[in-house]
């Protein structure tokens, strides 16, 4: 990968290209604030933008994984047959309610139907976002900068900061409740 983006980056100062690597099966994947991806057969630099997928045993580009992000991934996890990305983007291939944390199908980047955990920040015009992520059990847990959660169907919920998701839908889990101001 190559370059860095910083758009709507509470970090600009971090100019790491790569801050998040994740493996499934025969893949690799690659999250971060790049702004392209060399293809392994041209030697090109391809525009290819905050998430790509590689081939695990020959590091080549997968370019049929093609989700379009529109800010930083910071964290990946893979879990029930998914990719769980975590970032400051503020939505995934146009999708709605994919705001800082989505689910992908592994195979082509697209957005997994049903599967809904968009990040809110109220009283700012800062981005929302997840910073780091976990999956234990059937719960994803997320820490970032958020004050909500909007899942499937629109349903909301307040947050602060860290909360947890169901892995299967993104439901908000309403047992685990702390409030972190800061």
């Amino acid at each position: 990968v190559w370059g860095v983006l910083k758009v709507g980056d509470s970090e600009p100062a971090l100019d790491t290209p790569v801050l998040a690597i994740t493996t499934h099966a025969d893949r690799v994947y690659v999250g971060g604030k790049f702004s392209d991806v060399r293809n392994t057969i041209t030697g090109a630099l391809e525009p290819h933008s905050y998430l790509a997928a590689f081939d695990r045993s020959t590091g080549a580009w997968i370019p049929s994984f093609d989700p379009q992000l529109d800010g930083t991934v910071w964290d990946l996890e893979v879990a029930d047959g998914k990719l769980l990305v975590a970032g400051q983007f503020t939505n995934v291939n146009g999708a709605k309610l994919t705001a800082g944390l989505a689910a992908l199908d592994l195979t082509t980047g697209a957005v997994v139907p049903g599967w809904r955990a968009s990040l809110t920040l109220s009283g700012s015009s800062s981005r929302p976002y997840a910073r780091a992520i976990d999956v234990v059990g059937d719960d994803v847990y997320l820490g970032g900068n958020f004050t909500g959660i909007t899942g499937t169907g629109g349903a909301s919920w307040s947050r602060g900061r860290v909360a947890s998701v169901d892995l299967a839908d993104g439901t908000s889990n309403n047992t685990f409740l702390p409030d972190i101001n800061n």
